[in-house]
């Protein structure tokens, strides 16, 4: 009989449960870990959520720019991956809320969504630990006292 050593990763939930806020009813849903399909349609609406601006909302830094950029992001991720949270909208359209409304959904997806996800993109590695990063680079630097080939 073989045996398979165990997981060094940890293992995630392949999807998360959700409580949002939208008016005065709080609602539950869920989301899964987008597909390659799903992947490219939300970078693809964040670009067309900012009207090709998204850089530069990045870049600008400012209070606003980053508030605004939160928002492109909520709407991007939440519309492919929670669909059914726009039949609770009376526009169907996350985009046309109101300030308040749009915190509460910023809210849920910097503070329930944004962890989860980072954890799968982590596990993944499609994004690194800073710290990673630099023993990585280190790792990568050609080391003086080593052999060169001829």
């Amino acid at each position: 009989m073989e045996h398979t050593a165990p997981s060094s990763k940890p293992q995630l939930a392949r999807s998360i449960k959700l409580e949002i806020t939208i008016g005065n009813v709080t609602n539950t849903y869920y989301a899964k870990f987008p597909t390659n399909r799903q992947l490219i349609d939300i970078e693809a609406l964040k670009d067309a959520q900012s009207n090709s601006r998204y850089i530069s909302l990045i870049q600008s830094q400012s209070r606003l720019s980053n508030y605004a950029v939160d928002v492109v992001d909520m709407i991007s991720y939440f519309t492919v991956l929670i669909p059914d949270i726009l039949k609770d909208l009376p526009n169907r359209d996350l985009s046309q809320l109101d300030a308040f409304d749009s915190k509460n959904l910023v809210d849920a997806y910097k503070e329930q969504f944004m962890p989860w996800y980072r954890q799968w993109l982590h596990l993944m590695e499609i994004i690194r630990d800073p710290e990673k990063n630099e023993t990585a680079k280190k790792a990568e630097e050609p080391n003086e006292t080593s052999e060169q080939p001829d």
